[in-house]
């Protein structure tokens, strides 16, 4: 697990600034590795990638409430429905 982060470093905005220049735009750029908030699903956006990956934030939610798979699901949608509330404002 690569673990979430407080932000997004500018290293990465201006990585996917630079692959999108050197690909014209040809093929998809996802970012992930750290994405826990919607602030950092919507600063990978605007930043120019295509989609976001998430790993470790959902694997920490499923193993806080891995003996509560109701809670497990509302904590899921509630997380996943604020990063695509979050990145859906930017269109």
């Amino acid at each position: 697990i690569t673990g979430a982060r407080e932000s997004v470093a500018q290293i990465t905005k201006d990585t996917i600034k630079h692959v999108k220049l050197k690909t014209k735009g040809a093929l998809p750029v996802f970012v992930g590795f750290g994405i826990s908030k919607p602030e950092h699903a919507s600063a990978i956006i605007e930043a120019g990638a295509d989609g976001i990956i998430i790993g470790s934030a959902i694997v920490k939610i499923v193993k806080e409430y891995l003996k509560d798979s109701k809670k497990m699901e509302a904590k899921m949608v509630e997380f996943t429905s604020n990063i695509k509330d979050a990145v859906k404002e930017l269109n």
